[in-house]
This record gives structure tokens, sequence and C-alpha cells, in this order.
């Protein structure tokens, strides 16, 4: 799967009101609507400032809908899929199976390392994750990269643990159309929040104070 260009697919929408005036007086303005999503998507596109914010996966994947509860597997509230992954210096993790048993609080960041952006919030994630308070056990997974290409673009000193997901198949059961995303999953294997997108240091500190 190659890398496509980044959109914000969640800027890319049409007034409800709109669309409905539009589908109303058809046929002429049917062709007025579709003139006016294909503005949106090419403007979006050609926008570098929203190619560079993360990752828009390939079209066999599920939607960005999909993953925030319409009809997709993963929704807040559900149980998170499990996760066996190795991790960039050789081991294999086990996440939320039954073998793995009860492993607290778990909070994933879906990333790659020529993501911009999740590069510049690794500083922030580092420092929330070391403060002594913090009970959540954190994890990143890059996706659909090896681990040596991992630790040749960390330096060969992640700044937190990384899993390695080469095949994308976490990112798939997870339906991660965009990165960083973020999944905090409580203490129970339950899916408590999904964010799309960065986050500051104090929205970090939040979620996490609000995990079982």
């Amino acid at each position: 799967m190659n890398h496509k260009d980044i959109i914000d697919t969640e800027n890319i929408e049409i007034d409800g009101l709109l669309m409905e005036t539009l589908i109303r007086q058809k046929p002429l303005s049917m062709i007025l609507l579709t003139g006016v999503i294909l503005a949106s998507i090419f403007s979006y596109m050609e926008n570098p400032a929203l190619r560079a914010w993360g990752l828009i996966l390939g079209e066999n994947e599920s939607s960005r809908l999909d993953m925030l509860g319409n009809g997709g597997q993963v929704v807040v509230g559900g149980r998170a899929p499990a996760i066996q992954l190795p991790d960039s210096d050789g081991g294999r993790i086990e996440l939320l199976t039954e073998a793995a048993g009860g492993s607290g609080p778990i909070w994933l960041t879906f990333m790659t390392t020529w993501c911009a952006t999740c590069k510049a919030e690794s500083v922030d994630v580092r420092a929330v994750i070391t403060k002594q308070h913090v009970e959540t056990t954190h994890y990143a997974i890059s996706l659909g990269e090896s681990a040596d290409e991992v630790n040749r673009a960390m330096g060969g000193a992640p700044p937190f643990r990384v899993l390695v997901d080469s095949g994308r198949t976490v990112g798939a059961a997870y339906n991660i159309r965009a990165v960083p995303t973020h999944v905090f999953i409580d203490s129970q294997g339950f899916i408590q929040n999904i964010h799309v997108g960065s986050l500051s240091r104090t929205d970090m500190e939040r979620r996490l104070e609000h995990i079982d």
C-alpha cells in the first residue's frame, strides 16, 4: 500500500441542509452538488498543510466513519481488538488476549516515523508517560514499517515502546484511517476514547485521568 496525499477527512463535508435542498431540486442541482463535492475534495488534496497532517490508507481499508462507530467494529464502549506484534527491540508483545491477562489501562498511539505531526507530539507523549502517577501503559504502533526502519528513524533509541505493525494487520483491525490516532483502553479491555490527530499535553493528561 503506497503512501497517499494526506487530507483531513473530517473537514470534507457538505452542509446537510444544502445537500437536502439540492437533492430535491434535481437534476440541475444534482450537477451542482457533484461539482461542490469534487471541488471540496480537490481543495483539500492540494493543500500542503493538510497533506502533512497524517496518513490516508488505501481504498480497501475501512473509512474513518467506520472507526468512529458507524458500522465498524471499533467503537467507543466496545471491546478493543487483541494485539500480537513484535516491538522495535525484537521482542513480542501480546495485549488484550486471554493469555495476556489483565494488563491495566492501555494507551495506543498509531503513527509512522515519517509523519511530522507524530514526531512533534512524541515529546509530549514521552513527558506524560514518564510521570510517576501515570498507571496507563503506552504503546506506539508503527504502521507499514519494519523494526529497522523504526530504529533508524529514531536514532536507535525510540522515546517510548514501539510495536511494529509492518503488515498493518492491527491498524486494519482498529480501522485506522489517519495518523496520529490515539486509542485509550480501560483495564477491562473496553475502548474509552478515540482521538484522530495530535493531542496537547494537557489533553493527554485529561484523557488518562478518566481511564479506569
